[in-house]
């Protein structure tokens, strides 16, 4: 048989509903209440008793009235309903005993009720039942008061006889106490066992802990290894990125200095000719200046003229010239920066070859520029060496200015 529970409304000392609910585990079963006397543990054997069999009693086996199994509390407060519900196991079987008083009535109203495996049974079988499950005359032996061992203390230092052993011994084997005394006994030397085994498994467990604390350790050290290597790993990745940007820059860079060596020498260029030019502009200025005076004849004049005109063309390509290395380089630079040098907004993949265009159509019109170069040259000294003097010798000059041309 197993208790499984015990549920009290309103019993003695336990107002309102209290519930116990006992262990059923078939290797750790037992429950120990304790408590300071006149606390209820008494009182809980007692709702055990009286559940089963209707009838409560008191240490000295004074039954005691129902009216005074009703918490006095709850009796002021008008809660006059009294019960105890038994709930246990027995031959593969389960039971819920219910027995109640309720005190509204007069006379009080007594009702008890019992469900087997949640089947009521009739009431004219429930004693029956229960005699059969438990019998009252052996109760004693299943309910025990555990106060009872002062009066039974007592007695034996009371009485020192034949007689008094006797009891004593009939009461001990009526308790299982030579039984118990056995177990303790057992139990002794269970717990010297368990002591030495214990002590076997710590010293294990003291072994286990500094294993435990290696590897920790151990596990400790991979794992910063392993976050070094990972984080060298990500330097390593990032200089690599770094070292492709500044090969990209570094090859940018180059052409950025063959195109600024290129347009410095073009631009020394442009200022060789430009001083060259104005040296012949001076001379020719000069010459100009004294040939109003020399009158010439009608070839010499278109002659002249034909030297005029292609100076002035020069003249313009030169102006042109100048104009187009300024846009060049203006052009050059907006490809670099990939930028437009008016607005300054980014360039479209459009305007790239568009200015690629330009930029080719300028650097063909300076070869040509520069091919032209020798051909000014040689004007300009062409140009130096005539020398018309204010003289009265009209032929003579112009036989000079015709020599030179």
């Amino acid at each position: 048989m197993k208790i499984n529970s015990i549920h009290m409304e309103n019993w003695m000392p336990f107002k309102g509903k209290q519930e116990v609910v006992f262990p059923t585990d078939n290797h750790a079963n037992i429950l120990i209440i304790n408590g300071e006397n006149m606390h209820g543990k008494t009182s809980l054997i007692t709702a055990f008793r009286w559940c089963l069999y209707g009838e409560a009693t008191s240490n000295n086996t004074r039954s005691i009235p129902d009216h005074e199994l009703l918490n006095s509390d709850a009796a002021k407060e008008g809660s006059n309903l009294l019960k105890v519900v038994l709930k246990f196991e027995a031959d593969d079987n389960t039971y819920e005993l219910t027995r109640s008083i309720s005190f509204d009535n007069s006379p009080p109203k007594s009702a008890v009720f019992l469900k087997e495996n949640n089947t009521n049974v009739a009431g004219s079988n429930i004693n029956n039942k229960i005699e059969f499950l438990i019998p009252e005359q052996i109760s004693q032996f299943f309910l025990f008061d555990g106060e009872l061992l002062q009066e039974f203390q007592q007695l034996v230092i009371e009485e020192s006889g034949p007689q008094s052993k006797k009891i004593k011994s009939s009461i001990e084997k009526a308790l299982g106490i030579p039984i118990i005394q056995r177990a303790i006994e057992e139990l002794s030397k269970k717990n010297k066992i368990l002591q030495r085994q214990k002590q076997t498994q710590l010293a294990q467990n003291n072994q286990i802990q500094r294993m435990v604390k290696d590897l920790e350790k151990h596990t400790s050290d991979l794992e910063s290894k392993e976050n070094e290597l990972s984080e060298i790993n990500n330097i390593f990745q990032i200089t690599h990125e770094k070292v492709i940007e500044l090969g990209k820059k570094l090859e940018n860079q180059r052409k950025d200095i063959e195109l600024a060596t290129k347009k410095k020498t073009i631009e020394n260029e442009k200022n060789e000719n430009l001083k060259y030019v104005a040296e012949k502009k001076v001379e020719l200025q000069k010459f100009n200046s004294d040939l109003w005076k020399i009158p010439l004849s009608k070839s010499v004049e278109n002659n002249k003229k034909k030297l005029t005109e292609e100076l002035d063309k020069l003249r313009e390509a030169e102006k042109d010239s100048i104009g187009a290395n300024s846009k060049l380089a203006s052009l050059m630079k907006a490809i670099r920066n990939k930028k437009c040098e008016v607005c300054g907004h980014e360039l479209s993949s459009e305007q790239e070859d568009k200015i690629n265009k330009e930029i080719e159509e300028l650097s063909t019109f300076l070869s040509v520029f520069e091919e032209n170069q020798e051909k000014v040259k040689e004007l300009y000294s062409r140009i130096s060496n005539i020398q018309v003097k204010n003289s009265s010798d009209n032929s003579s000059a112009i036989k000079i200015i015709n020599e030179e041309i």
